[in-house]
């Protein structure tokens, strides 16, 4: 196709003895120049930086952080699952305590290898114990109001009420666990309601000894999980 024509009154823009040099090409629109309308100056992309806020991270780092999300949805699987099991009697209280006991004996192996690289394994082992402790003598002392807690409300008002507690609890957990006190607001609401969850799907269960249990292991995923993230992000060298 021919090349527009449209420039100053008395230059010709395909005659090829024009200097070029003379006028610089300018970007603008409001001006007649001494260049066709289809003209390409070697300076228009100069200032086009490809990819210039692209951050390089590291494959390890970003695979770490990607299992944050994976944990915090596990948690909420396994205490829907661990609660179906139980009313449903497809498991008893006893396979449902001895999968807690594996699966937070797995925890306190794999924090403790975490920690061996910083020197932190033994306060390690006597957090993951004095937690542990706490935990059972408080739901031993708890266990009527589990029993009793929802006995006014129907089954389907307490399976909607846990649903949306953990909803809100993955919502708004704090995926990067900057802090390991868990300090941030965000988390603290996350980890409440994660409990009060917990609580209210404990409460259907029938029996003592199923409300007792499958709350600890409800409470241990939640307390436990995060923890191993921990640890695991602590040995993992800081950087992108």
């Amino acid at each position: 196709a021919a090349a527009s024509t449209r420039a100053g009154p008395d230059v010709d823009v395909a005659d090829p003895d024009v200097d070029e040099t003379r006028a610089p090409w300018r970007r603008i629109l409001y001006e007649r120049q001494r260049y066709p309308d289809n003209h390409t100056d070697d300076s228009f992309l100069e200032r086009l930086v490809l990819n210039g806020r692209v951050v390089p991270r590291r494959f390890r780092r970003v695979a770490l952080d990607a299992t944050t999300v994976s944990l915090q949805l596990a948690v909420v699987a396994l205490k829907a699952s661990a609660t179906a099991s139980l009313l449903s009697g497809k498991l008893s209280a006893r396979d449902v305590l001895a999968c807690d006991a594996g699966a937070l004996a797995a925890g306190a192996a794999a924090i403790v290898a975490a920690q061996m690289n910083t020197g932190d394994a033994r306060r390690a082992i006597v957090e993951f114990v004095r937690v542990g402790a706490l935990m059972l003598m408080a739901l031993g002392a708890l266990t009527p109001l589990f029993q009793t807690m929802t006995a006014a409300i129907s089954d389907d008002t307490a399976f909607a009420t846990a649903a949306c507690a953990l909803f809100v609890s993955v919502l708004t957990h704090d995926y990067a666990l900057l802090d390991s006190q868990m300090a941030r607001a965000g988390n603290s609401v996350s980890l409440g309601t994660s409990m009060f969850a917990a609580s209210i799907l404990a409460s259907r269960l029938e029996k003592k000894n199923g409300s007792v249990r499958g709350h600890a292991a409800q409470r241990a995923a939640v307390r436990a999980l995060p923890l191993l993230r921990q640890g695991n992000q602590s040995a993992c060298p800081r950087g992108r």
